[in-house]
């Protein structure tokens, strides 16, 4: 793994795999870039992978700021200093969320958009009704504050339908080291208080969403919002997958994606 440093100091752990048009990878809130290793190892054989742990997860330091904006800026950095860009932008869950804005805020550094399992605000509130209730997030700090590492696991559990989970793919989320509490935490606060619905349709590229139809975490009736109001999109659902198709059907999701990439290659 490398590391890169931003203008503050701050270090994000990355690694690259492959050549080829640059596709570069964020993951959920409490994981790291590992959970995307069924994606490097098939498409680095076509592109140039790039997975990036956000701040305050896996390898890369924590922060007094975890605001999408400020996430944003990271990846507008870490693109610009390698240079990777303009990339094919993959982005799972919170991934998702950040994606959105680094593609509206940064249109120049992004080709096209893959939104996994995303949803444009994760609470749910008069005129959405497609997210969790605040009550959730309330109740998920408080186990966080008695005992991380139980709670962690049980938000994991979610994730999946969980007859057929293989053990490998149950160890590539539960991580034996997790983001500190007030990391955790810090990202479940910028979550209650973000609200995409109106990035939606200022989205110009190209964009694909998956999504499981039985996620629990993020539910498919906000991938459906999304479609609806983003200008060029597709939408693929697997109707018997959850929150992390990737993982549990890799040669689907890989195939949906290749396709997609492929079917974009000239843009920009």
């Amino acid at each position: 793994m490398s590391y890169f440093l931003n203008r503050t100091g701050l270090r994000l752990n990355y690694d690259v795999c492959g050549e080829g048009r640059p596709v570069l990878f964020l993951h959920g809130w409490g994981m790291s870039s590992r959970v995307w290793k069924y994606q490097v190892e098939h498409l680095s054989k076509k592109f140039k992978t790039v997975t990036l742990d956000l701040r305050g997860h896996g390898g890369s330091s924590p922060s007094d700021d975890y605001t999408f904006e400020a996430l944003a800026g990271d990846i507008k950095e870490f693109i610009e200093a390698l240079p990777f860009g303009p990339v094919s932008l993959v982005g799972w869950s919170m991934g998702g969320s950040v994606a959105i804005m680094v593609a509206n805020k940064f249109p120049e550094i992004v080709n096209t958009l893959v939104l996994v399992n995303t949803t444009p605000k994760f609470v749910a509130s008069d005129g959405f009704p497609h997210g969790q209730p605040e009550a959730m997030l309330r109740r998920l700090e408080r186990q966080i504050d008695r005992d991380l590492n139980k709670a962690m696991l049980e938000f994991c559990s979610l994730m999946f339908e969980q007859e057929g989970i293989t053990e490998e793919v149950w160890e590539t989320v539960a991580l034996k080291e997790w983001p500190s509490k007030e990391t955790l935490k810090g990202y479940l606060k910028t979550l209650a208080d973000t609200d995409l619905r109106g990035e939606l349709i200022k989205i110009s590229h190209p964009t694909m969403i998956i999504h499981g139809m039985l996620d629990r975490i993020s539910f498919h009736e906000a991938a459906v919002f999304m479609a609806d109001r983003i200008k060029m999109v597709r939408l693929e659902t697997h109707h018997d997958e959850g929150h992390a198709p990737f993982l549990t059907r890799p040669d689907w999701f890989n195939t949906e994606l290749e396709g997609f990439l492929n079917e974009f290659r000239s843009y920009n």
